[in-house]
């Protein structure tokens, strides 16, 4: 692999990683401190463990709005796949803006060609 392939690997993965984040740690720790879980820990919660595949996960990250405030994807609850989103309130306190609610939007749709 050649160099600049392997930076821009590298930049992906930090972007990735950032994204994952949501609005970051100081806003994750407050929701915490309010008894409450961030999105990725709900979703965590509730499907089995490691079944979860994310959609879009860099969409909204060109805006400073990693996921614009949603994280959406599959998985499965005892081993049955089902679609799933949480608003996530890190980021842009968990409003709903025109991508946000397209997430939303196909992920019912996606649930519905399961």
């Amino acid at each position: 692999m050649g160099k600049e392939m392997a930076e821009r690997i590298k930049k992906l993965k930090e972007i990735k990683g950032a994204a994952m984040m949501g609005g970051g740690r100081e806003k994750i720790e407050k929701i915490h401190q309010r008894g409450k879980l961030s999105a990725r820990e709900r979703i965590d919660h509730l499907l089995d463990p490691g079944s979860f595949v994310e959609w879009n996960l860099l969409a909204g990250c060109d805006k400073g709005t990693p996921g614009d405030a949603v994280v959406a994807g599959y998985g499965t609850v005892g081993g049955r796949v089902v679609c799933i989103y949480s608003q996530d309130p890190t980021v842009l306190g968990g409003s709903i803006g025109p991508l946000h609610g397209y997430k939303m939007y196909r992920t019912i749709e996606r649930a519905l060609e399961m």
